[in-house]
C-alpha cells in the first residue's frame, strides 16, 4: 500500500476509561480495593502507567472479580508495551501479560466488547491476523454498529489484501461515524491502488474536510495528483503539508519529486536535502539526489550522493543506475566523453513511487 496508512487509537471503545471521577468518600476510603483503584486511576492520567501497577494488583487482590482493576492492569500493560518499541523482549512480556488480563476479562463477563477489541490489538501486534479478526468479530457481534470495530475489521482485510471486505468495514465505520477521517484515508488508499483515481481523491478530501490537518490524507492526496501529473495541485498540497508538519521527512520528499517532474531541480535538490537531513536512512532519496545534481551537472556532488548510495544500499533498487552514473562521471573526469552504451533509460525511469513509509 502506499504511505499514511492508519490504525485506529488504542483508547477506542466505550467500555471504561482509567478515570474514576465519580467515587464517593466511602468508595475511596483506605484499605479498600476502591482507594488503590483511586490511586491508580490518577497515575494512568498521568502515564504513570509503571507505578499504576501495584495499586491495581492490590486491588485485583482485595477484589479478584472487579472488572476494572482487571481492565485497568490490561491496559497499563499494553501502554508499557506500545512504549517499548525498542525493546522487543520487553514488549513481548507486556503483551503476553496484557493479553492475560484481557482474556480475564473476557472469562469474567464476555459481555464486555472492549476486551475483544483490546485483544485484537494486542494479537495485530503479534501479527496474528487471523486471531485479530476474530476478536473483534466477536466485539461486533455484541455491538453491530460499533465504527471502530467496523474500522479495525477493515483494516485487518486491507493488510491481508481482501480489499472489497476492507471497503465494506470501512464504508460501514463511517456509515457509523462520519468523523473518522482515517477511514476515508485508507479507503483513498485502497482506490488508489485500484486506479480508481476519482474515488480516491473523492475519499482523501473527505478526510481533509474532517481534519484540515491530517497530514497522511493530504501527502496521498498530493501523490494522487503527482501521478495523475496535476503537478500544481500536487504542490500546492505538500507545501501546506511541510507547512504543518516542518521536521516531515516525507512531505519535504514528495514536494522535493514535484520539482523534479517539474524540472525544477534546484528546488529539487534542496527538499531532497532538507528531507535526508531528517530521514537519512531512506537510501531513495539518495538516488534521487545523485540523479538530480547530475541533471544539475553538479558532478562531485552527484558522485559524492551516488556513492552514499551505494555504501548504504549497494544492491538496491537503484544501484545499478548509479553505477552507471558513476562511471560516467568519473569518464569524464578522467577527459573522456559520455560513456558510450549509458543506459539512458536509468535517467528516464519514475523514481517518483518512494517505498511506504
Amino acid at each position: 500500500m502506499l504511505s499514511g496508512f492508519t490504525l485506529s487509537p488504542s483508547y477506542a471503545m466505550t467500555f471504561a476509561s482509567p478515570a474514576w471521577l465519580d467515587m464517593t468518600h466511602a468508595q475511596s476510603v483506605k484499605g479498600t480495593e476502591y482507594h488503590d483503584l483511586h490511586i491508580s486511576s490518577a497515575l494512568m492520567e498521568n502515564r504513570q502507567f509503571v507505578e499504576a501497577i501495584p495499586y491495581l494488583e492490590a486491588a485485583r487482590e482485595k477484589g479478584p472479580t472487579n472488572l476494572f482493576a482487571t481492565y485497568n492492569l490490561g491496559l497499563c500493560y499494553y501502554e508499557l508495551a506500545k512504549a517499548s518499541n525498542n525493546n522487543p523482549v520487553e514488549k513481548t512480556e507486556y503483551l503476553i501479560k496484557a493479553e492475560a488480563m484481557f482474556l480475564r476479562l473476557q472469562s469474567l463477563n464476555p459481555q464486555i466488547s472492549d476486551s475483544y477489541f483490546k485483544l485484537g490489538k494486542i494479537a495485530i501486534q503479534t501479527n496474528q491476523m487471523e486471531d485479530a479478526l476474530s476478536y473483534y468479530k466477536i466485539g461486533l457481534k455484541l455491538e453491530p454498529h460499533n465504527a471502530l470495530l467496523h474500522f479495525n475489521i477493515g483494516w485487518v482485510y486491507d493488510q491481508t489484501e481482501n480489499y472489497d471486505r476492507a471497503l465494506y468495514h470501512y464504508s460501514q465505520a463511517v456509515n457509523y461515524d462520519d468523523k473518522l477521517s482515517y477511514a476515508y484515508n485508507n479507503m483513498g488508499l485502497i482506490h488508489q491502488e485500484r486506479n480508481e483515481d476519482k474515488k480516491a481523491e473523492i475519499a482523501y478530501k473527505k478526510a481533509l474536510n474532517i481534519d484540515e490537518q491530517y497530514n497522511f490524507a493530504r501527502m496521498n492526496l498530493g501523490n494522487l495528483y503527482s501521478r495523475l501529473n496535476r503537478l500544481s495541485e500536487a504542490k500546492a498540497e505538500f507545501q501546506k503539508a511541510v507547512a504543518l508538519e516542518p521536521e516531515n521527512a516525507w512531505a519535504k520528499l514528495y514536494l522535493g519529486n514535484v520539482y523534479f517532474k517539474q524540472q525544477d531541480y534546484e528546488n529539487a535538490v534542496k527538499f531532497y536535502q532538507a528531507s535526508i537531513e531528517r530521514n537519512p536512512g531512506y537510501v531513495t532519496t539518495y538516488y534521487l539526489m545523485t540523479l538530480t545534481l547530475y541533471k544539475l551537472d553538479r558532478k562531485d556532488d552527484a558522485m559524492n550522493f551516488g556513492l552514499s548510495y551505494l555504501s548504504l544500499d549497494p544492491d538496491g533498487n537503484y544501484s545499478q543506475e548509479v553505477k552507471e552514473i558513476i562511471l560516467s562521471l568519473k569518464i569524464q573526469q578522467a577527459g573522456g566523453t559520455f560513456l558510450k552504451g549509458f543506459s539512458k533509460d536509468a535517467l528516464k525511469k519514475d523514481p517518483l513511487k518512494p517505498d511506504p513509509q
